[in-house]
């Protein structure tokens, strides 16, 4: 898969990323794909020279929809990812040639959800949109 970022979500990812410990800032969400109907897919990627031991870590790929505080659906990550590899979720209800790695409910999203990936207990990176800072 080809990296697909919007700029604002390029920029929050740098600025965020500067804030990240090096081992967490490694692991980021590389693509995001929103195509038509529910061809939607999130790819995340060692983009660091070391595997990541996904587990110790205990990384989590979570969805706050509409902007909402707290998370709604997500993946907690596992096994090991070797430098250069990702791993690719995707939608059910996505075509076929279009389902690549997972299936997640985590990809049930659309513009006004944001795509938080988190390091136990820090935020790795921010992509999509901002989480509202207090509940309305």
């Amino acid at each position: 898969m080809r990296i697909k970022m919007s700029a604002v979500a390029t920029a929050t990812a740098m600025v965020l990323g500067a804030f990240s410990t090096a081992a967490s800032a490694d692991l980021l969400i590389t693509e995001y794909i929103e195509g038509s109907s529910n061809n939607k897919a999130i790819e995340v990627s060692n983009v660091g020279d070391s595997a990541i031991d996904l587990g110790a870590n205990v990384y989590k790929l979570a969805k706050h929809s509409n902007g909402a505080v707290d998370a709604g659906d997500a993946e907690i990550l596992s096994g090991t990812l070797e430098p250069g590899k990702s791993i690719v979720f995707h939608n059910s209800g996505a075509t076929d040639d279009f389902k690549v790695g997972t299936e997640s409910k985590v990809t049930w999203f659309n513009g006004d959800d944001a795509m938080m990936l988190w390091c136990s207990p820090k935020m790795v990176q921010l992509l999509i949109a901002l989480v509202r800072l207090e509940k309305g």
